[in-house]
């Protein structure tokens, strides 16, 4: 019987409940229990999606309304202002880079066949990419296509901020702000107390690919000695044109799965969003990994714990932060182990 008993005991041990089987699948969740006076909210954000998608929601409302205090990965108003900053350095930076990247006019034209010159101007327009890629100028075969094909990273990002704020039945160029921006004006505008979880400093040295800071960009001649040497390696203009039809096509080609990734989040079903992230393999791991999420989490959860026994707060951050990225457990199961109730909130 005691071989059975602690048989039975090691089977457990090896096998504990997933967070899958612990945790119901939400995007929003209220914590209580373990001696809090009050319950506590964590809403996980896609950083996409404008703050319509939850203010127009009367439950999230109501929560935000009811709580003390508002927390968010980083302090909005810095980022708002370094965004705005950040906009005016961009486009100063620009016109003096004009002259090395206006090409003759019609050069694209003639360097790629019309079927391709009409599929990338169709994929540009469908999301939004001339704005991103000229400013106020929609005619983007003036510049050199190895310039619009270079930054892939940050063009993905805007076709899925496009796609997101399309899903809502607005445009991209709109100055709705994403959700995690707006928690900073709407806990001013509910006058409750606002906090943040990490600097934005540290953010901008954990990602220096996606937050580049402009005024730091000098144009001189060393400048401009590597930006030539970086654009012909991609090979002549009609190669660099070749390019950006691969990279357009490629980059649309992946927006079918971030198309299938906002249906699953919008419909407040964050296994499957994680689920659906898996299936990328080890590129998901891997971007988990730079974005330093588990000891981000670990950091967090150390300032979130104290935050909840004071007052009654909602914490607004990356959805993956609350589920974790297999094999490493998310805020949600580690707080649930150590005995706070969760519960999932509709919206």
């Amino acid at each position: 019987m005691f071989c059975l008993t602690s048989l039975s005991g090691l089977v457990a041990q090896a096998a504990p409940p997933t967070p899958a089987d612990t945790i119901p699948s939400a995007i929003m969740y209220r914590i209580s229990g373990k001696g809090l006076t009050q319950p506590s909210y964590l809403f996980g954000a896609v950083h996409v999606l404008p703050h319509e998608f939850v203010t127009r929601s009367r439950a999230f409302m109501n929560i935000a309304s009811g709580v003390d205090r508002i927390v968010t990965e980083v302090d909005v108003h810095q980022l708002e202002a370094f965004n705005r900053k950040n906009e005016a350095a961009s486009k100063a930076l620009m016109e003096q880079l004009l002259p090395h990247i206006t090409l003759p006019a019609d050069s694209q034209l003639q360097v790629v066949s019309p079927d391709a010159f009409h599929l990338v101007d169709s994929l540009i327009h469908h999301y939004h990419l001339e704005h991103y890629i000229s400013g106020a100028d929609s005619c983007w075969w003036r510049y050199d296509p190895g310039v619009i094909a270079l930054p892939m990273q940050q063009m993905a990002i805007y076709m899925l901020k496009a796609m997101g704020y399309g899903r809502m039945g607005m445009s991209p160029e709109s100055k709705s702000q994403v959700i995690d921006l707006y928690m900073g004006t709407l806990a001013d505008s509910l006058h409750k107390e606002y906090a943040q979880l990490e600097s934005f400093e540290y953010q901008k040295e954990m990602l220096p690919s996606l937050i580049i800071d402009f005024s730091e960009v000098k144009i001189d001649s060393a400048f401009l000695s590597n930006f030539r040497t970086n654009i012909a390696s991609m090979g002549n203009v009609a190669e660099r044109a070749k390019l950006l039809v691969v990279v357009l096509c490629a980059l649309d080609n992946s927006c079918a799965d971030w198309d299938r990734f906002l249906t699953a989040y919008m419909a407040q079903d964050s296994r499957g969003v994680v689920e659906m992230a898996k299936s990328n393999g080890k590129a998901f791991e891997q971007a988990a990994e730079k974005l330093e999420t588990s000891p981000r989490n670990k950091r967090w959860l150390k300032a979130m714990r104290p935050m909840m026994q004071q007052k009654s707060t909602l914490f607004v951050v990356g959805l993956f932060h609350l589920t974790g990225v297999p094999p490493d457990q998310g805020i949600l199961e580690t707080l649930h182990q150590e005995g706070y109730t969760i519960e999932a909130v509709r919206l």
